[in-house]
C-alpha cells in the first residue's frame, strides 16, 4: 500500500527519503483524485504525517508546509482528514531544524 511504502521511505535516513516519500504521497494523491479509492473512502493523515516528518528531520519548512497546506486543501473533499496536533508538532519541529530559526519563530507565531 502507498502508506507502508510512504512510512518506509519517511524512516529511512537515505539522503533523498524525503523526496521520495512525498513522491508517492503525490501518487497516492493522484489516485484518490482519479476515484480509484474504494467507494467512501479517502487518504489518512498517517502518510501526510509521514512525510512531514521527513522533511522536518532535515530542517526543509518549506516542504513541511507545502504538505500540511496539501491536507488543508483535501479538507475541502475529504470529510476525515484534518491535521491533528502531531502535523503541527512535526512543521514546528522543521522550524527549529532549519538554518534559519528566527524565521522559524516568527513563522509559528503568526508574524
Amino acid at each position: 500500500s502507498y502508506s507502508n511504502a510512504i512510512l518506509a521511505w519517511a524512516k529511512s535516513h537515505c539522503k533523498d527519503s524525503a523526496e521520495k516519500a512525498q513522491v508517492l504521497l503525490l501518487k497516492l494523491l493522484k489516485s484518490y483524485e482519479n476515484g480509484e479509492f474504494p467507494e467512501g473512502s479517502e487518504p489518512e493523515l498517517i502518510p501526510f504525517n509521514g512525510v512531514l516528518s521527513a522533511w522536518s528531520r532535515i530542517g526543509r519548512t518549506d516542504k513541511a508546509e507545502e504538505v500540511l497546506w496539501m491536507v488543508d486543501k483535501l479538507r475541502l473533499t475529504c470529510k476525515e482528514l484534518l491535521p491533528d496536533v502531531v502535523s503541527y508538532n512535526t512543521v514546528l519541529h522543521a522550524y527549529v531544524r532549519s538554518k534559519d530559526r528566527s524565521k522559524g519563530l516568527e513563522r509559528s507565531f503568526g508574524h
